[in-house]
């Protein structure tokens, strides 16, 4: 028997990435996807439009989910969750209340640049005794930047393990709480780490999506962070892991398989366009540094004598070295989200390969 798994994201200007995330998805056996789409300016309505007349996709434009008061939604997650992400978390969690048990088993949180990669098929793994845990843990491999905007996942990825994970969680339960982005808690139950299989996080892509990326602000904060998302290290290329050769399998195919998949949900030309629209907000983002760049000679000149100082040199120089200092010596902290700290602890081995941080 296999077990039914709800592929569910939420998604804002993911219009480019939506078709590849949930064809991969499906291909691999997921029953059904749920997206919760969010202040979204791109034609992602569109295409999952397009997508779900042929296959099992639902979504729901949950613009201010954010702000609900549901105890329902809240009781379902933890205080620092809900404090950090409150658009993720209470979307996550209302997902997971409003799924019905009696259709599926199993939810499988992901954002839309996380793929699933199974070592083996799903219904094997069910009679190895993977779902006989209500939480299952995927380990994160962060994939390194792309030589070309809009490239399909390859069996050639490269990047880097990270401390994170990622989770399945069981249908159904009262006692689940999702307590971050990457993990599960149950009061009555353990939760399984598989370490067969990954989630594959596409974190830099080409550098023009990079750039595209890093404009989707957060309508949750109101500083200067909703203006570019600033939790990230840059771009690189550099790498020190290949994608396993185990899941090689998937990748059969692949390219001609999603362009099927494109021609029988008529996406080709909705997907050009939510292309075009990655791109276009790559070229803001570059105009934007621009007109910085131009604000900051002139905050010089108008401020002057008045004691504001709008930048100073010895910080900006000590956060330049530092910077460059970990782009040079510790390279796959780039893709990686772990902070630097708890990189150092298990580089020497003083925390354990299957111990994530959440």
């Amino acid at each position: 028997m296999q077990p039914r798994i709800l592929l569910a994201g939420i998604a804002k200007n993911e219009g480019a990435y939506l078709p590849e995330w949930i064809y991969h998805h499906l291909s691999i056996g997921v029953a059904g996807v749920m997206v919760y789409v969010n202040n979204t300016s791109d034609n992602s309505v569109a295409v999952l439009d397009k997508i779900q007349t042929k296959h099992p996709v639902n979504y729901r434009v949950v613009d201010g989910i954010e702000k609900s008061e549901d105890d329902l939604i809240k009781q379902r997650l933890t205080e620092r969750f809900i404090n950090y992400y409150p658009l993720q978390s209470k979307s996550y969690a209302d997902i997971y209340n409003k799924t019905d048990p009696r259709e599926y088993d199993y939810i499988l949180f992901l954002d839309i640049d996380e793929f699933l990669l199974l070592d083996k098929k799903l219904s094997t793994l069910y009679s190895e005794g993977l779902f006989n845990s209500p939480i299952i843990n995927f380990r994160w491999f962060c994939a390194t930047g792309d030589n070309a905007p809009f490239r399909l996942l390859s069996e050639c990825t490269k990047g880097e393990y990270d401390q994170f994970c990622k989770c399945m969680v069981k249908t159904g339960l009262a006692d689940i709480k999702i307590s971050s982005p990457h993990a599960a808690i149950s009061e009555k139950h353990e939760s399984n780490y598989y370490s067969k299989a990954l989630v594959l996080h596409r974190v830099l892509r080409s550098k023009e999506e990079y750039l595209a990326l890093i404009a989707r602000s957060d309508p949750t904060r109101k500083n200067l962070s909703n203006v570019l998302k600033l939790n990230r290290r840059g771009w690189t290329k550099k790498f020190s892991e290949r994608l396993p050769k185990k899941y090689a399998y998937i990748f059969d195919n692949y390219e001609q398989n999603f362009e099927d998949f494109c021609q029988k949900t008529e996406l080709t030309e909705a997907l050009n366009d939510a292309q075009d629209m990655v791109l276009d907000r790559a070229k803001n983002v570059r105009d934007q540094v621009t007109l910085v760049r131009q604000q900051n000679m002139a905050f010089g000149r108008v401020l002057g004598g008045t004691g504001i100082h709008h930048f100073k040199f010895f910080p900006w120089l000590k956060e330049e070295i530092k910077n460059k200092l970990i782009r040079l010596f510790f390279p796959s902290l780039i893709i990686k989200h772990v902070p630097f700290l708890n990189h150092l602890k298990y580089k020497l081995k003083l925390t354990k390969k299957d111990k994530f941080m959440d």
